[in-house]
């Protein structure tokens, strides 16, 4: 491209001719040659795509098939077709003065737009220019009052003074120039002063006063609106970029994991996952700590289903949301208040389950207290009201919301150690919070613990 960049060069210096007809061998031979090539890169291109809806997805090559059928236009159809009309060398005069087949010349110019593919900081450039035109006309719009004004007052100056009149402030347009070319632009800006000083030094501190507004504070303005645009879009290109390799990078992954190929990801499948060394590495490049996404486990997968069978499972999350939360934990990102929103709804769903899990030990500890020292009960999983239970073994302070102490009932009812059952019980507590497990696999094991305990009674009646 940079190769045929030069060749455009020398073509608009050394060749005068219009069409095929009246030009050196030399130039014909070269546009066929780079029209040639781009149509075979073009064509490999194409098959390269799965489909053509993919190929005309991606809008580099849109522009270069553009490119590829303004050559092949220029070259091929548009030079047969003045040779089928015209015929004869004869009437090349003729063919020089249609000002059309000039311009279909200046179509060499567009293969310099795919410069833009080969630097992406030319795109960055380009768009940061769009975004600040909003603040460029309304810069220019200020600049051009200003210069309205000033010029309204210096032909009113004029008027009094005829020296003014001689250097062209004798009307509103001649002084709005020379404010433009002289103020604004700061062209032989030191003779007009002395011009100006010449007639009055209040004429020329009035003009110092234009220069330092215009100039000085307007023009810089708008070179800091400018800077501070263009890097705003290099910041948000640069995100844009990143994201899409990112989730080019993740995507291929999880198809490799997905087994049941349905672009959901199960909890066994992300843990899987998380054992690729390539998705470690693509997580530390993008500034995402795989700690962190590892522990997205117990955010990603708290909603269950009821599968077939009648068992409950984590319910698979597509594709999609996976990504978006893992764009979420790169280290760039800021906080927002839908994060904070998030955040609470989960911290809120994490503490009604807690309080579930809680009321509903509470109501396994009172049957087995009751029970005891024979066989526990089976444990029930129905929600309950702590503050209603009444373990005549247990100490108020054992259960959250005891009403009071209640004396044992019978000389078999013998009361634990309350320092022993309150460490098995904030054990326990410890271990469903920290393992946020299913609930009844938790209640199996608290009963078990207990149970153990139980196995003890002459070490708990001598304590």
């Amino acid at each position: 491209i940079i190769i045929n960049s030069v060749y455009i060069w020398a073509d608009a210096d050394f060749n005068n001719g219009t069409t095929y007809l009246n030009t050196e061998w030399v130039f014909i031979i070269f546009d066929n040659i780079w029209c040639t090539w781009f149509l075979i890169e073009a064509v490999i291109r194409w098959f390269a795509f799965k489909s053509w809806r993919t190929a005309f997805a991606d809008r580099w090559f849109e522009l270069d098939v553009l490119l590829v059928t303004l050559m092949v236009l220029e070259t091929w159809v548009l030079q047969l077709i003045v040779r089928l009309l015209m015929g004869e060398a004869g009437q090349t005069n003729q063919l020089n003065k249609l000002s059309i087949l000039r311009g279909v010349r200046l179509l060499k110019l567009a293969r310099i737009a795919r410069l833009f593919k080969i630097f992406p900081q030319l795109v960055v450039l380009v768009k940061g220019m769009i975004f600040a035109m909003k603040s460029l006309i309304y810069t220019l719009l200020l600049l051009f009052v200003l210069t309205f004004i000033c010029a309204v007052v210096f032909k009113n100056f004029a008027d009094m003074n005829q020296g003014l009149k001689d250097i062209e402030y004798d009307s509103v347009g001649g002084a709005f120039w020379n404010l433009l070319i002289f103020g604004t632009f700061l062209d032989s800006v030191g003779q007009m002063l002395n011009d100006l000083k010449a007639q009055s030094m209040g004429y020329a501190l009035f003009f110092i006063f234009y220069i330092f507004v215009s100039n000085l504070t307007m023009l810089n303005m708008l070179i800091g609106v400018l800077c501070e645009v263009i890097a705003r879009v290099t910041d948000d290109e640069k995100n844009t970029l990143a994201k899409a390799e990112l989730e080019a990078s993740i995507t291929e992954i999880m198809e490799c994991y997905d087994v049941e190929d349905d672009h959901l990801i199960n909890l066994r499948e992300f843990k899987s996952m998380m054992t690729n060394p390539d998705l470690k590495m693509i997580l530390q490049s993008h500034d995402i700590d795989h700690a962190d996404l590892a522990k997205l486990e117990e955010v990603l997968f708290t909603e269950t289903i009821v599968t077939k069978t009648g068992e409950e499972k984590p319910k698979p999350i597509p594709f999609p949301a996976f990504l978006e939360k893992v764009l979420q934990l790169r280290g760039g990102n800021t906080a927002t208040v839908g994060d904070v929103v998030e955040l609470r709804g989960f911290l809120q769903s994490r503490f009604e389950n807690l309080e579930s899990m809680c009321k509903s030990a509470a109501n396994v500890v009172k049957s087995i207290c009751d029970d005891a020292p024979g066989e526990a009960s089976p444990p029930t999983h129905e929600k309950v009201d702590s503050s209603k239970i009444v373990a005549p073994c247990i100490e108020p302070a054992m259960l959250p919301g005891q009403i009071g102490p209640v004396s044992p009932t019978s000389e078999h009812d013998a009361p634990l150690s309350t320092k022993d059952f309150q460490d098995a019980v904030l054990a326990q507590l410890s271990e469903i919070r920290q393992r946020q497990d299913v609930m009844q696999a938790d209640f199996k094991l608290f009963q078990t613990q207990l149970q153990e305990l139980q196995q003890v009674p002459a070490a708990a009646a001598e304590v």
